[in-house]
Parts: C-alpha cells; structure tokens; sequence
C-alpha cells in the first residue's frame, strides 16, 4: 500500500533477497562486536523474567542488551533493577552477573 510499491522500475526480487541477507550478517556482526565491547562494563538491568526451576532470570539492560544470569543471592523479582556485570554473548543473550 505505499507509493514505492507502485513505482514502475522495481528492483528484482532476487537483488532484494541478496540485499537484506548482507543486511542481517551486517547487523548481526555489528551487534557481536557491540556486546563484546561491553563485556566487564557494570550496567543497570531490569529483570523481565524469573525462571524458577533453574534460578536463571533474563533481563535488558540500559543501553538494550538482552542479559541472562543468576542471583548471588536469593534476592530479586521480576520487574526490578539490578546493577549487572556483563560478560561474554551467549546465543541471542549476554551473560551478566547481578551485583546485588
């Protein structure tokens, strides 16, 4: 429904394939060397999730890092910040370590 859909000299199909496939390794070699960039760095995070059969809690941080660890302590609730350290990327997540 937009005017570019309408334009008559459309790219190839194939060409727009191509494209959004170099787009996404880019993005995502962009966003590993960003999370290593990070790694030690102390960060606020909130805690979106608890899971309680393996104490692991997920979170994101400040500056939009997805982050998943454990507590030191049996402290903590969804929906609180903690100040986390960050340490290696680990699938679609950092490890982080809760300070608190």
């Amino acid at each position: 429904g937009t005017r570019a859909a309408a334009m008559l000299k459309q790219v190839n199909k194939k060409i727009k394939r191509e494209r959004v496939q170099k787009l996404r390794k880019l993005g995502e070699r962009k966003k590993k060397l960003f999370y290593a960039s990070q790694a030690g760095k102390i960060r606020k995070c909130l805690i979106e999730r608890i899971n309680m059969e393996n104490g692991y809690w997920q979170g994101l941080t400040e500056n939009y890092i997805n982050v998943q660890g454990t507590f030191k302590k049996d402290k903590g609730a969804e929906n609180e910040f903690v100040n986390v350290r960050l340490g290696q990327q680990k699938g679609a997540f950092v490890l982080g370590e809760c300070l608190e």
